[in-house]
């Protein structure tokens, strides 16, 4: 795959590897169609649901009716004997594969009548499971919409596994057992040693586990962990979407085998996370069967995620859990926090993610955790952030930055919580305030969009004062914090927004410094019309409406160097502005204020209707832009329409040069801006010679 994805020599434009998809999508579809019939081949059938699982996840395959092609034959037939949901204490006597090794006649009872080797019989079963627990654990990924499986694809998928969820929760419970028997037996040095494999008792599906080969043992090793994190999903997904339909042995059973799931899920991200080296090159695989340490802490952070958030933890689970929160901050979490290369960001991407989910739902589920275990997630939270504060992480750097980004959107979770105290609130809104003062460049902007969610969450608690709340918002202003201060001041209890106005004023003011006037105004722009609030509204007309008409003018009607570049968006936001203010004096149907507006409005786009032009009517001044002047007319036309009096009223106070710049607006708006020079065309006259009488 990664000499597949070097660019052709002769043809940039594509990849080596999607030259030869047609072949290698062929070979595919022929390896997974080598699970059935009298030739079947489970080793055949093994390696073609391997090799899609990649090229679905390197994106290979774009075309839906290839993917269902090539997903069609994972999904169980009863060829496969998956005879349904069976609860975990009847398993091994309906499901368990029978022992194969006796022979009351003395023969070798291993073989089929056709000569087959029936050990590896089970291998197309555990493969089809473990492929479909790893496709939905890909969808389930994809929160963007840019996954390796598109929407219609997770849909085709979900509609094919809709009524086999029960039954392939099941198995892939099942299927996570055995897997886990397995790998506690060390690696053979060969694959003709098997005696190794041995384990003292006998596993879930078969009743003597001579009966796997080596190929089905490999293939439990490497799928335990997407089997058990699919079935703790999927059980977890049914027991909270049951709409009274599931009775209560059934939700007993799901939760038995919940509960012999959760274990392994906490033992093998141990064992796992011991196993990864963020110090190292690569993945250490630490089995012959080609378990990888950084995908098995993955899907088993995922499983947990899923039983935190539905609370099916068991209880008995929890003494483990504090020690797993503590190994996965100390081996997966902080030593990332040192990590800048792209090769380390790709591979623990993932990995990365389902950690700090996982904080997050622990964060959630915080007040119905034991004290021990809400400490170990308050320090796993924290620690990040300490070393951010101190400046020991660089917020420029990919991996440290999806770190740090993570844990403020967890810590954020718990300082909105009624229950969070006064001191941690104080110390994140610091934090954030400090990471949002400091212009560090080349900062990511997921860690400035989760500082700034942080504050404004810690902003809306009972520990900022509302004193405390102005003093932010204006110095939000001061430092051209935009997106920050109108978060914080709509969020804010009292109106911050009112006490920050003046600082917003001085922005506005500023001529000699474009980036902080422009972008005050696009932030008054963007608050007026966002908020649903005529207070809101109200409070901006009268706090900053004469700094507003002062950029209007000085934007829309001069040519100076400093007022060419932006001149489009200034007046963009202006007549927003204006149009926003006119819509809340109609709606509130206060004459007395709306006649005088509209007066001050026509004067203003007149003004700009004058030095601009129209598009029928350029004018000579230099840099005019006639779409600016079209921009005067239409808001001109939409008042005259919506406001017919007001407009008549103030029309008539103007003199006779406004006038009729504001009649030639109005008609050429209405008439579509016919050109002023066009030659009227000339109708047709009755040629009578051309007639002839009959």
């Amino acid at each position: 795959v990664g000499f597949g994805h070097i660019r052709d020599p002769h043809d940039p434009q594509v990849s080596i590897l999607e030259q030869y998809s047609s072949q290698i999508l062929s070979s595919i579809k022929h390896a997974l169609s080598a699970g059935d019939g009298e030739e079947a081949s489970p080793t055949m059938f093994a390696a073609g649901c391997q090799v899609l699982e990649t090229a679905i996840k390197q994106g290979l395959i774009h075309d839906l009716m290839a993917f269902k092609r090539m997903v069609r034959p994972l999904i169980p037939t009863k060829k496969d004997e998956l005879s349904g949901y069976c609860a975990f204490e009847n398993f091994v006597d309906n499901l368990r594969l029978k022992d194969t090794t006796e022979d009351n006649d003395g023969g070798d009872n291993t073989k089929n009548e056709g000569g087959a080797d029936k050990r590896h019989s089970l291998l197309p079963r555990i493969c089809k499971v473990a492929t479909i627990a790893r496709l939905e654990y890909l969808v389930d990924s994809n929160h963007d919409g840019d996954g390796a499986i598109q929407e219609d694809g997770a849909t085709f998928l979900a509609n094919e596994t809709k009524a086999l969820r029960p039954t392939l929760a099941t198995h892939a419970a099942a299927i996570a057992v055995d897997g886990v028997l397995v790998c506690r037996e060390k690696p053979p040095p060969s694959e003709d040693d098997e005696n190794v494999f041995e384990v003292p008792l006998a596993s879930t599906m078969f009743a003597n586990v001579r009966d796997a080969d080596f190929y089905t043992k490999a293939m439990l090793a490497k799928s335990w962990a997407a089997c058990a994190c699919y079935s703790s999903v999927t059980f977890s997904s049914l027991l909270t979407e049951d709409d009274g339909s599931l009775d209560q042995q059934t939700k007993d059973g799901y939760k038995t085998w919940l509960h012999k799931i959760a274990p392994l899920l906490l033992s093998g991200l141990a064992k796992a996370a011991r196993a990864v080296s963020m110090n190292g090159s690569g993945s250490q695989r630490t089995f012959a069967r080609a378990e990888v340490p950084e995908e098995t802490c993955t899907f088993c952070l995922r499983g947990l995620g899923s039983l935190v958030k539905h609370s099916l933890l068991p209880e008995e689970a929890m003494a483990e859990l504090r020690s797993v929160i503590s190994m996965v901050s100390d081996i997966i979490l902080k030593p990332a926090l040192n990590k800048s290369d792209q090769q380390t960001a790709k591979r623990v991407e993932s990995l990365l993610d389902e950690a700090s989910s996982l904080l997050k739902e622990l964060a959630i589920a915080s007040e119905s955790l034991p004290p021990e275990v809400q400490k170990a997630v308050l320090v796993a939270i924290l620690q990040p952030l300490d070393a951010l504060q101190k400046g020991e992480v660089d917020v420029a750097a990919e991996v440290p930055a999806q770190v740090i980004a993570s844990h403020l959107l967890v810590a954020k979770t718990l300082a909105s919580k009624p229950t969070a105290g006064e001191a941690l609130v104080k110390s994140m809104m610091k934090l954030s305030l400090d990471l949002l003062s400091t212009n560090q460049d080349g900062m990511v902007d997921a860690v400035r969009h989760a500082a700034e969610a942080l504050l404004t969450a810690c902003f809306e608690t009972e520990a900022v004062t509302p004193g405390k709340q102005y003093a932010i918002a204006s110095d939000m202003v001061n430092q051209q914090k935009w997106d920050t201060w109108m978060g914080l001041c709509s969020r804010s209890k009292d109106n911050a927004l009112a006490h920050s106005l003046g600082a917003v004023r001085e922005a506005l003011s500023d001529l000699t410094n474009p980036v902080r006037h422009t972008g005050a105004l696009s932030a008054v722009s963007q608050t007026m019309l966002g908020s649903k609030s005529a207070e809101t509204v109200a409070l901006m007309m009268q706090g900053v409406g004469p700094e507003v008409m002062g950029l209007f003018a000085y934007y829309g009607t001069t040519a100076t160097p400093s007022s060419t570049q932006y001149r489009t968006s200034v007046c963009a936001d202006c007549v927003k502005i204006l149009m926003v203010s006119y819509n809340h004096l109609v709606a509130t149907g206060d004459d007395a204020k709306l006649t005088p507006f509209v007066g001050v409005s026509l004067e203003a786009w007149i003004g700009l209707i004058q030095y601009n032009g129209l598009p029928n009517q350029p004018s000579p001044q230099p840099h005019a832009d006639p779409s600016l002047g079209r921009m005067g007319a239409q808001a001109i036309v939409r008042v005259a329409r919506t406001s017919p009096v007001a407009f008549k009223t103030s029309m008539a106070m103007l003199e006779d040069r406004p006038r009729a710049i504001l009649e030639l607006a109005v008609r050429a708006e209405m008439s579509g801006y016919a050109s002023a020079n066009a030659t009227p065309q000339q109708p047709k006259t009755l040629n009578i010679k051309s007639f002839q009488r009959s």
